[in-house]
């Protein structure tokens, strides 16, 4: 559950929506109701909005206390922008520290899977054209090998050429073919 935020001197043609739109910037919002007259369906001037944490909430209310653009409450968003910063910084670290530090590619695992991968079809769908690209990869799937290895064996594209088509690293460095 977020934390309700009062929100009251509003003009009375704010509504639901508008009120939401007001306090997005800010953070997630759970909810917003505009409180409206029984009789009438005109706002009453206030309503409630939920958001999903406590310093989003803080930064809504800051921002709203703000009075035409000389916001007095800018401190305070400082505040929560550089704790969140902070927050995030330290994270990183940890997840580096923990986590990142230490990891070696297995480039044979690696090598393998970019062969197997079924993205290469779109490679050779230019020379072979589309309906049979798409009979080589069904065919890959079903036997579990590689587009390479169903191309040459039904012959479809010699190998030196189908080895500069599917040269993995020219195809990692993007552009037109």
């Amino acid at each position: 559950m977020g934390k309700k935020l009062y929100v009251g001197n509003m003009s009375y043609d704010v509504d639901s929506s508008a009120l939401e739109q007001m306090v997005t910037p800010h953070g997630t919002v759970e909810s917003a109701q505009v409180i409206s007259d029984r009789d009438t369906g005109r706002s009453k001037g206030f309503g409630f909005v939920e958001m999903s944490s406590d310093s989003e909430a803080q930064a809504a209310i800051a921002a709203m206390n703000g009075n035409l653009d000389l916001n007095v409450m800018m401190p305070v968003i400082a505040h929560d922008l550089l704790e969140s910063i902070e927050l995030t910084a330290a994270a990183a670290h940890v997840f580096a520290e923990k986590c990142v530090r230490g990891i070696k590619a297995n480039v044979e695992r690696c090598r393998e899977y970019a062969e197997l991968t079924g993205q290469l079809v779109t490679a050779v769908a230019p020379v072979i054209g589309y309906d049979k690209a798409a009979a080589v990869y069904k065919k890959a799937v079903a036997r579990n090998v590689s587009i390479r290895q169903i191309i040459l064996e039904e012959n479809l594209v010699p190998q030196a050429k189908l080895d500069e088509i599917l040269d993995l690293r020219k195809l990692t460095r993007g552009g037109r073919a």
